[in-house]
């Protein structure tokens, strides 16, 4: 799904265009627009292997666009821009994220699905300390603008500023944590399709708040355009370093079969992983009288089937074609006769079960005669929980 962060639709309305209040107003709305409702997800598995890669091609290349975005309001407007130049900034910038044509940064994207959220907004602690403050500017709750009166110019307040974020450390609070961390959590997992990929999405999150820590809340809030498209980069980049981590962490599992692995440790090198998911079944089932069980760990290998009662008979199991068909031998004792014989078999897999057919075309030999083989009998897949070895 498109998965968009939020900062520059929070911070996009500068405060030059809209008053402070309405502005911060704006940033905590858009946060209560990302559906709230419990989410359990498990671990990825080999099954999600797919998902995953696709979520690392599209923070591939969000974080390639949010980089050419960041150059192109650099060259435009400058490292820093003032007055009109700032303010346009802001609205390419605004353009870029929120549109869907050509040149924004959710062009070609799949929007998400019903009750999926396409954005999860990262709104500071202190956006909600900020809007307490022009609620009610003599009630002492939260925090001011940080700027005082110069020549009948209102200018930023540089020591207010530290010393309301150094009064905020030293209380053991904190304005860069996510203002709402349980509702951020929930709407992170809301169309992820597995934990390691809601855990990547959150790492993104995770980046915004150190970037707004390292730079100290103000300066975070109030940063030029082109410092939130680079900020956004950032965060795709940790999002496809978690990502690509978790695909390492899937090759390992008992149950994938690695086909093909990364040429590299980079993370685009992790979309060139080919894998296959091994199913393991309890197998059960008779020929004629004897009843046969077994487990077949890996279609593609050699497996057993051995009788169940007084006879004493095992069933040789040699896969062809990656396991769909294959040859079986046997040997064994019943009924006070001693037999071998051989024959082939088809494996047939369904989304929830399998089934094993013997065929034989051959002769069987009981105590040195040859004998018609009648062995021909079919087997039922039970799927394992787990990978067997």
């Amino acid at each position: 799904m498109t998965r968009l962060s939020c900062t520059g639709l929070a911070r996009g309305i500068m405060a030059r265009l809209v008053s402070p209040r309405v502005l911060l107003g704006l940033a905590l709305m858009a946060a209560s627009l990302v559906p709230y409702r419990a989410v359990a997800l498990e671990e990825c598995k080999c099954e999600d292997l797919g998902a995953i890669q696709t979520e690392l091609a599209i923070a591939l290349l969000l974080k390639q666009r949010f980089e050419i975005q960041a150059r192109t309001l650099i060259e435009k407007y400058g490292q820093n821009p003032k007055g009109s130049d700032y303010e346009q900034a802001f609205r390419d910038y605004n353009a870029f994220q929120d549109g869907k044509g050509e040149g924004s940064a959710a062009h070609g994207l799949r929007e998400g699905k019903p009750g999926e959220p396409d954005r999860v907004p990262y709104v500071p602690r202190g956006a909600r300390e900020r809007l307490a403050y022009e609620d009610n500017p003599r009630s002492g709750k939260g925090i001011s603008a940080g700027r005082k009166w110069v020549n009948d110019t209102r200018v930023v307040d540089l020591d207010e500023r530290r010393t309301i974020e150094n009064r905020w450390k030293k209380e053991g609070k904190d304005l860069c944590a996510p203002d709402d961390p349980a509702k951020m959590e929930q709407s992170l997992k809301a169309g992820a399709k597995c934990a390691g990929i809601a855990r990547a999405f959150a790492v993104h999150e995770a980046s915004h708040a150190d970037t707004c820590r390292q730079m100290g809340f103000y300066a975070f809030w109030e940063r030029p355009a082109h410092q939130l498209a680079a900020d956004e980069a950032r965060a795709y980049t940790a999002q496809a370093e978690a990502l690509g981590a978790d695909i390492q962490r899937v090759m390992g599992q008992k149950r994938t079969k690695v086909r093909r692995g990364p040429s590299g440790a980079c993370p685009e090198c992790y979309l060139e992983v080919q894998a296959t998911c091994i199913k393991s079944y309890e197998v059960s089932g008779k020929v004629q009288a004897i009843e046969l069980t077994g487990r077949i760990c890996d279609i593609e290998r050699a497996f057993t089937l051995r009788s169940v009662g007084m006879s004493k008979v095992n069933f040789q199991m040699t896969p062809w074609d990656g396991g769909t068909r294959g040859a079986y031998t046997y040997q064994g004792t019943g009924g006070g006769a001693r037999f071998v014989g051989d024959g082939r078999y088809t494996i047939a897999i369904g989304e929830n079960d399998g089934k094993i057919t013997l065929f034989s075309d051959g002769e069987a030999h009981v105590i040195g005669k040859k004998v018609k083989d009648t062995g021909m009998g079919t087997f039922k897949l039970t799927p394992l929980q787990d990978a067997c070895e």
